[in-house]
């Protein structure tokens, strides 16, 4: 799934705060990472019930950052999705 524009400077800032704020949580095992990732993909699944395309792209976006964060860049402080 795709959106039709990359997040603008501010949304991209809220993004990877969330992506810091869950990476901590999980490596602090406050959370476990397969409740949040359920929660997360329902979300998902929500919003795209919903016809909420682009929030549906950026729920899928922090599940793959929270996946695999070694394999996705963040470039100019603004992921895209």
């Amino acid at each position: 799934m795709s959106a039709d524009r990359p997040m603008n400077e501010y949304e991209g800032a809220l993004f990877e705060a969330f992506v810091a704020l869950s990476q901590t949580l999980l490596e602090g095992s406050a959370v476990s990472e397969s409740a949040l990732l359920n929660r997360l993909s329902e979300a998902k699944k929500d919003a795209e019930r919903m016809g909420r395309s682009r929030g549906a792209a950026t729920l899928g976006l922090l599940i793959k950052f929270l996946v695999e964060p070694s394999r996705h860049v963040v470039a100019s402080g603004a992921p895209t999705i």
